[in-house]
């Protein structure tokens, strides 16, 4: 396995509790490794995650894009199975806001 860069790390410290603060050290890793498939998938469950605290549809379909990109990487890279993006963009599809 890859070892993880620092933005990586920190990132993955701070989705719980600081989302848009890893969304955009995410931004970064992507930037810098945009081969980092599982940077795409955490920024897009910290999307996804906002989007449901804010009810915010953009941010919504902005995971799904993530989501997408990041098994689409996975596929590019070699990685054989991606369940957690798989179901974490069907969550994003089936969420909705009234």
């Amino acid at each position: 396995m890859e070892e993880m860069s620092q933005t990586f790390q920190r990132a993955l410290s701070l989705t719980d509790y600081q989302k848009k603060q890893a969304v955009r050290l995410y931004d970064e890793e992507i930037k810098n490794n945009p081969k980092n498939w599982a940077a795409v998938h955490n920024r897009g469950l910290c999307k996804l995650k906002l989007a449901i605290e804010e009810k915010n549809n953009d941010l919504l379909e902005e995971s799904k894009i993530d989501f997408k990109k990041a098994i689409s990487v996975a596929k590019e890279v070699g990685v054989e199975e991606y369940p957690i993006a798989e179901a974490n963009l069907k969550w994003a599809e089936e969420t909705k806001f009234e």
